[in-house]
């Protein structure tokens, strides 16, 4: 070649061969992280997409069976129209089993599962449940989330609620776990002894059975507690633990219209947590009597009464007295109703930003002469948008 000597053609040769070499190890540079890596970076995915990286290559073929951290979600959603309910469990329950089953690492850290909940026998539903539950309870159990939503969902709140079910009692005998959540139909009753020594975040909002003050007993340094139960499947006195930071209950939110005509039970919520910072309380008719002490390092709060006599007036102004110091005070629609019907309702003195979400002049005079310190008050509608904001 005329001007150009072999050996500056045998160089743009190398270079370019050494050029496509660097390319391809620049695109497949996760593949040369090691094993404890990728592994690592597999549990932050949903456990069907961790497995489809075995289709990658020969190097990504056996990662996921040394998963530790399982996320499994029946979304019927994606796809409507490929499978019917049925048949769309049966792939999903038969995914989630072979999973289990051809796992290489036993110690499960994290365990997720999101589904629909079908009492129909053929289906064997409570059996595949049983099966995967017992298969990942172990001593290094951290993270355990299950909620069973019902299939199908009834058309209306005046249906009976679906069968529930019976959760299995190993879960609360776990010593390593710290978060916990059970949410949707089930139901837990067979329950002699609960130890979770290390438990500090408790979720439970479930439609069926609670023996909610065993498991609360057994649970010393819970920091982080939400409960939404029907009252008439609940113990008939809730007392929380005084270690909690964060508390939220929610009473008969699940089928209101169902409770109010079916249910005459009622329940008594003990609450003494002097370490409690924020505080959220929903309750009805069907709460009989709410005792609260040491509530003084309380900064936020939301609080809403759904009665329809004049008692809860009593449960409301003795909350609101144990608020006194909190920074930050929410009241719902249904708790104001119930402040402006009172024949006599006298705001305890207040240093807080308070939202309101109507408007009296009675009332704000009131509010205005019990709260001295005022700094921000405001009024929304029932879209919660700013109708009208006082700022000292």
């Amino acid at each position: 070649m005329d001007g150009i000597s072999s050996h500056t053609i045998k160089k743009r040769k190398m270079d370019m061969i050494s050029g496509r070499t660097t390319k391809k190890r620049n695109l497949d540079r996760i593949s040369a992280l090691p094993d404890s890596v990728l592994r690592h970076i597999l549990s932050f995915l949903p456990t069907k997409t961790a497995v489809s990286t075995s289709v990658l290559s020969r190097r990504w073929r056996y990662l996921w069976q040394h998963l530790r951290d399982f996320d499994f979600d029946l979304d019927l959603e994606q796809n409507p129209e490929e499978y019917d309910e049925e048949e769309a469990f049966m792939f999903f329950a038969e995914f989630i089993s072979q999973v289990l089953a051809r796992r290489r690492d036993r110690d499960t850290h994290t365990f997720r599962l999101s589904c629909s909940y079908n009492t129909d026998e053929d289906l064997h539903c409570d059996r595949f449940l049983n099966d995967w539950i017992h298969s990942v309870i172990g001593p290094h159990l951290q993270q355990f989330h299950v909620f069973l939503y019902p299939d199908p969902i009834p058309d209306s709140t005046y249906s009976d609620p679906s069968p529930c079910y019976n959760f299995p009692a190993g879960i609360f005998s776990c010593s390593s776990l710290v978060s916990l959540t059970l949410d949707g139909l089930i139901s837990i009753e067979n329950i002699s002894s609960v130890r979770l020594p290390a438990l500090r975040t408790l979720k439970v909002c479930i439609d069926g059975a609670l023996r909610i003050d065993k498991i609360l007993s057994g649970c010393p340094v819970l920091e982080e507690l939400t409960l939404d139960f029907i009252v008439r499947n609940v113990s008939p006195k809730i007392i929380v633990p005084n270690s909690l930071k964060r508390l939220k209950i929610d009473t008969d939110c699940r089928f209101p219209s169902f409770t109010h005509m079916r249910t005459r039970q009622e329940v008594e919520i003990e609450i003494d947590t002097p370490a409690l910072e924020y505080l959220s309380v929903s309750f009805s008719n069907s709460v009989r009597g709410f005792t609260v002490n040491n509530l003084h390092n309380v900064v936020d709060a939301w609080l809403d009464v759904r009665v329809l006599r004049y008692k809860g007036a009593d449960h409301l102004l003795r909350l609101l007295k144990a608020l006194d110091r909190a920074k930050c005070l929410q009241l719902s629609c249904s708790t104001m109703q119930l402040i402006l019907c009172a024949p006599t309702f006298e705001f305890p003195k207040f240093n807080l930003r308070l939202r309101v979400p109507c408007f009296n002049s009675s009332l704000m005079i009131n509010l205005l002469h019990n709260c001295p310190a005022l700094k921000v008050f405001k009024i929304y509608n029932s879209h919660w948008k700013v109708l009208f904001a006082y700022y000292v």
